[in-house]
């Protein structure tokens, strides 16, 4: 594991502000994770993982610790029928490759998610949401390193405390877990109306009678450019 010091902060926050931390790292495996932590420890210095810092703000004068940065890799998918799949995403993983692979697979979930930057286990922490999907319904559980019983285990989606752009891991236990991937449960049964009203206005004013997962994810793309061409969601 190579750490790296003093480390320009406005390269990993999408606003490019910041100062210098201390210490950072590229987490690209899951085991990376607690021989980070191990050496955090020794050294007396504290911990935060980002992934693509999408929605982070660092403080002028940076941090003192060593920041994490979440590149867990891989995206492998497990037929559980002819119509649905379990999709086994590395937390590192950029979210819109996530939903251009089960777009790309045939299978719906997390189509009207497209194009909202971050990573998968960012994803999880905001439990993103919209166009009528959020990310907490297709989910089945999330892999973490716990540093309170330093271990890894599984948690179970409902045990998560989801809501509107909320979890546990932004709330009562904010710092507690490390999340190193997550699995999603998609189908093949393509949305049907009603839509949210942005994209039900799209899809009529386009003529759109055939919701494929492809298709719903080209309309959110296309009002996205054209409602907010330089604005992030999360």
């Amino acid at each position: 594991m190579n750490i790296l010091q003093q480390i320009d902060l406005k390269n990993y926050s999408s606003i490019n502000l910041g100062g210098k931390a201390s210490y950072a790292c590229k987490i690209s495996t899951r085991y990376d994770v607690p021989t980070a932590l191990e050496w955090a420890h020794k050294q007396g210095v504290g911990t935060h993982m980002i992934g693509a810092g999408t929605t982070t703000v660092w403080a002028d004068e940076g941090y003192e610790g060593i920041v994490l940065i979440n590149e867990i890799k891989g995206i492998e998918n497990l037929l559980e029928d002819p119509e649905s799949v379990y999709l086994t995403i590395g937390a590192g993983e950029t979210w819109d490759d996530v939903v251009t692979r089960s777009v790309s697979l045939g299978f719906s979930g997390i189509e009207c998610l497209s194009h909202i930057p971050g990573t998968a286990g960012a994803a999880v922490v905001q439990n993103i949401n919209a166009y009528g999907q959020s990310l907490s319904d297709t989910l089945v559980s999330i892999e973490v390193f716990d540093t309170k019983t330093k271990g890894f285990l599984t948690i179970p989606a409902f045990e998560c405390d989801f809501g509107y752009h909320s979890s546990k891991f932004r709330g009562r236990d904010k710092g507690r877990y490390f999340i190193t991937g997550l699995t999603l449960h998609l189908t093949k049964h393509s949305l049907e109306p009603p839509f949210s009203p942005p994209l039900e206005h799209y899809l009529k004013e386009h003529t759109i009678t055939k919701y494929t997962p492809d298709i719903i994810r080209q309309s959110v793309i296309a009002i996205r450019a054209f409602t907010m061409p330089s604005a992030s969601l999360h």
